[in-house]
C-alpha cells in the first residue's frame, strides 16, 4: 500500500509540473468501484469556496465494468451544484450507457503553426526540429511537448536508421533494429516509429510537386534516395498510409511488435527495392 501511495503522489507532482509527460505505475491500473464510491461521497459535501465544485476524471476508458455501472446514478442526476468533467482519447471504449449521460465535447486540434512557436519559443527547438514535431504531433500540444523532450528524439533516430537499412537492403542490421524493439515498454516508441513513418511517406508524395510542404527538410537526401528509387511513390501513398495506420492500431491490439515491424519492413522493400 506504501509503494502505491508513493506511485500516487509521484504522479501527482508529473501532472503539475509537466503534465505532457507519461507517467507509468509499476501494476496494471484501473479506477475501481471503491474510487467511484469515495467520489459520491466527496461529491455529496458541499463546496468550500465558490458556487460549484468540478471533480475531473481522467482517462475514464480505465474504468471497470461494476465501477462505471455504480456512476450512473450519480452521472445522471449529479448536484446542481456540482460539474463532472469525463476525459478520454478512446471514447469508443466507454460504456455506452456512461456515453449517453454525458454532453460530448470535441477539443479541436491546434494549428500546427501555434505548436511550432510554442516548441521553438519554450523549448528553444530550432525551426526544421520544431516544424516536425509539429507535425508528429498532429495537433496535439500536450503530444509536441512530450516529444520535445529528451530522449523522444529516439524515435526520429531509429526511424532515419530504418529507412537507411531498407536503402541498404542490410538484414543483419533489421534484426538488430527489430530486437531493440521487442518488449513490452517500446510499444510507445515503435508507435512513434510508425508516426515518422506516415510523415516519410507523406513528404514523399510532396517530394516532386510540393516540396515545401516537406517536414524532413533536414533528411532530404533519403528523401532523393528513395524517391529514385520509386518515382512513382505518389501511386502508393495512400495504400501505404493507410497501412501504416493499420499496424498502428495492431499495436494497440497486442500483437507481436516484432512481427508488426516485420511486416513492415518488408511492405516498404517491395516497393523501394
Amino acid at each position: 500500500m506504501e509503494k502505491i501511495l508513493e506511485e500516487y503522489k509521484a504522479y501527482i507532482e508529473n501532472k503539475i509540473v509537466s503534465p505532457w509527460k507519461d507517467f507509468y505505475f509499476s501494476k496494471k491500473t484501473g479506477i475501481r468501484i471503491a474510487s467511484i464510491r469515495m467520489l459520491e461521497n466527496r461529491i455529496k459535501l458541499s463546496p468550500n469556496e465558490g458556487n460549484y465544485k468540478v471533480y475531473i476524471i481522467e482517462n475514464a476508458e480505465m474504468m471497470q465494468i461494476q465501477a462505471a455501472n455504480a456512476f450512473l446514478k450519480t452521472l445522471e442526476e449529479p448536484p446542481q451544484d456540482t460539474v463532472i468533467i469525463l476525459t478520454t482519447s478512446k471514447p469508443n471504449s466507454l460504456l455506452p450507457t456512461i456515453l449517453s449521460r454525458c454532453q460530448k465535447i470535441p477539443f479541436n486540434s491546434i494549428p500546427r503553426e501555434i505548436i511550432e512557436q510554442e516548441l521553438m519559443e519554450k523549448k528553444y527547438l530550432e525551426k526544421i526540429q520544431a516544424k516536425i514535431l509539429a507535425r508528429l504531433a498532429n495537433g496535439n500540444m500536450a503530444k509536441a511537448l512530450s516529444l520535445a523532450e529528451e530522449g523522444k528524439i529516439e524515435s526520429q533516430e531509429m526511424t532515419t536508421d530504418f529507412l537507411n537499412i531498407i536503402i541498404s537492403e542490410n538484414e543483419l542490421k533489421f534484426i538488430d533494429l527489430s530486437n531493440q524493439l521487442k518488449s513490452v515498454k517500446t510499444k510507445a516508441l515503435l508507435k512513434e516509429i510508425i508516426s515518422n513513418l506516415i510523415i516519410w511517406v507523406s513528404d514523399l508524395s510532396y517530394f516532386k510537386n510540393f516540396p515545401s510542404q516537406i517536414v524532413n527538410l533536414d533528411k532530404t537526401d533519403i528523401l532523393e534516395t528513395l524517391f529514385t528509387r520509386n518515382p512513382k511513390v505518389e501511386d502508393y501513398t495512400s495504400e501505404l498510409i493507410d497501412f501504416l495506420e493499420d499496424m498502428q492500431r495492431k499495436i494497440d491490439g497486442n500483437v507481436n511488435q516484432q512481427l508488426i515491424l516485420i511486416e513492415i519492413y518488408h511492405k516498404m522493400k517491395e516497393i523501394f527495392s
